[in-house]
């Protein structure tokens, strides 16, 4: 996630401590899921670490580019690449430097992972 969030070494830091404010509010089966397979409206790490990385490495534009477009019914073949198509220039050039990482993701569960960031950040999503 570093071509998103390492705008700076502030940007950094802020994305490790929203991390770590969301992961406490985790226990017992919960926690599982998120290091694990995610499930029952609980995201996967990795959809998690992403939606920080948004917080930390993206516009507040961006940020509610990217928000409409997880809102979104997906189709059986969602990939997401699809969400290239909500960034603009230099936004959507480092998010396709993670590209290769990101399979697998679940838009529900990425959904669930950018509202958990939201209530965790006090930024503007909308």
């Amino acid at each position: 996630m570093a071509p998103i969030a390492a705008k700076s070494p502030r940007a950094v830091k802020r994305m490790i401590n929203l991390y770590r404010l969301i992961r406490v509010g985790y226990r017992g089966d919960q926690l599982k899921l998120l290091l694990a397979e995610g499930g029952d409206g609980v995201p996967t790490y990795r959809e998690l670490i992403l939606a920080l990385a948004w917080e930390t490495g993206f516009s507040a534009a961006s940020r509610a580019k990217l928000r409409a477009c997880a809102m979104q019914p997906a189709p059986p073949n969602w990939q997401a690449v699809s969400l290239k198509e909500c960034l603009d220039g230099g936004e959507a050039a480092s998010f396709q430097e993670v590209l290769p990482h990101l399979s697998g993701l679940r838009l529900k569960r990425l959904f669930n992972a950018v509202e958990e960031v939201r209530r965790y950040s006090f930024s503007d999503w909308t």
